[in-house]
């Protein structure tokens, strides 16, 4: 009779499976979810360190005394190096393609900047070749600081230049020299949910957030 009323109750019923299957289904999908928030914020980091590295190699290639042979045009003198962005910080309702890249140049008229058609032709002139942001991550902002004011900069290219033999950036506002203690860079990713920060200092500091 005893190992009757065991055979019974072994096993599980449809609700003691229905309770295990919900609770093992609750807990993947937390874990899904951190791995995704983790994995955001890893694709962040490189993407950020990368831009980083853009603006080391530039202030590198002015330092050493590059001489470039991109764009279509060369010289047999050694010019300045930047990077500039279409500062389009407006994000109209999704990130467009002018979110999604920036710009690395070599400047061989000596102006600390590059023109708007040698960037929209890219590699062209003094362009060298344009750097495209992966996996859906934009640029949401771009200011310029004086001491502790921020200054949102939007509609129109920044440039940020180095020449030798200072390692110090200088910033250009479409043609227009631009005062500033840095430049903050701000890239969000593709839902929004995790944003880094580069900053260039006019010192020649590149900093990362």
């Amino acid at each position: 009779m005893r190992l009757k009323k065991l055979q019974k109750n072994k096993g599980m019923t449809y609700v003691e499976l229905i309770v295990v299957l919900s609770i093992a289904g609750v807990l993947s999908s937390v874990s899904l979810f951190n791995y995704k928030t983790f994995q955001d914020k890893i694709d962040m980091k490189n993407l950020t360190n990368d831009i980083a590295l853009k603006f080391t190699e530039a202030q590198k290639s002015s330092l050493s005394g590059k001489i470039p042979t991109s764009g279509g045009v060369t010289t047999t003198w050694r010019p300045s190096y930047g990077i500039s962005f279409l500062a389009l910080p407006v994000i109209p309702p999704a990130a467009t393609s002018s979110h999604k890249v920036f710009y690395t140049f070599a400047d061989k008229n000596q102006n600390k900047q590059v023109s708007s058609s040698d960037l929209s032709s890219c590699p062209l002139g003094e362009c060298e070749k344009f750097v495209n942001l992966n996996k859906g991550y934009y640029i949401s902002s771009i200011y310029s600081y004086v001491g502790t004011t921020g200054t949102i900069r939007s509609n129109t290219p920044i440039h940020i230049t180095y020449t030798r033999p200072n390692s110090g950036a200088v910033f250009y506002l479409n043609t227009s020299p631009l005062v500033a203690d840095y430049i903050e860079i701000n890239v969000s990713s593709p839902n929004g949910a995790t944003t880094g920060k580069v900053k260039i200092f006019a010192s020649g500091r590149i900093e990362i957030n």
